[in-house]
């Protein structure tokens, strides 16, 4: 099943994880990116680092919400892809 972040509507979406979904990431705020089709994402990390990443895919973050394992998805996608910029904001 393909899910299109696009088609939420919302310009701004706050996606928060049980402890049981992910012991690793809290919380996904994203916006849609005013110069694409793309969305710039906050990750909000359960250690309690924040980082923001620019110019995200909407694939690659309905990959991450919806994956058996969260943390290692999203590492997979971003942590060791280096596929989007990024900066540490906490």
């Amino acid at each position: 099943m393909v899910i299109r972040a696009a088609e939420w509507k919302w310009p701004n979406i706050s996606i928060p994880f049980a402890k049981e979904d992910s012991s690793v990431v809290e919380r996904f705020d994203f916006v849609k990116d005013q110069n694409n089709e793309n969305y710039d994402l906050t990750v909000i990390f359960r250690n309690g680092g924040v980082y923001r990443y620019f110019s995200v895919e909407q694939e690659d973050i309905a990959s991450v919400i919806f994956a058996h394992s969260i943390g290692s998805m999203f590492n997979k996608l971003f942590s060791q892809a280096g596929k989007y910029r990024y900066e540490k904001i906490g």
